[in-house]
């Protein structure tokens, strides 16, 4: 009897680590432009999350914000040529 709940004890603990996905940092995500797609992606399309999909969701979605935030604002690819008119 003993065995069995020792057994069973155990058990739970392997099956507890199961189907647990690694957390990324926000870092990670800004590195990774395919990961962070995928990720946000996944997220819009999921309807159910554990923790640790939340958070992977969260620090992918806010990358994509960091990075959206840093680009300039306004200013054409192409320099302006200014040309001087006397």
């Amino acid at each position: 009897m003993k065995k069995i709940i020792a057994v069973s004890i155990i058990g739970a603990f392997f099956l507890a680590g199961c189907g647990k996905e690694e957390i990324y940092t926000v870092d990670y995500y800004e590195k990774n432009d395919d990961a962070r797609a995928a990720k946000i992606a996944k997220c819009e399309k999921a309807s159910k999350m554990n923790a640790e999909e939340m958070a992977n969701c969260h620090n992918a979605k806010r990358a994509q914000y960091l990075i959206d935030e840093s680009k300039p604002i306004g200013l054409s690819a192409k320099k302006s040529e200014k040309t001087d008119e006397k």
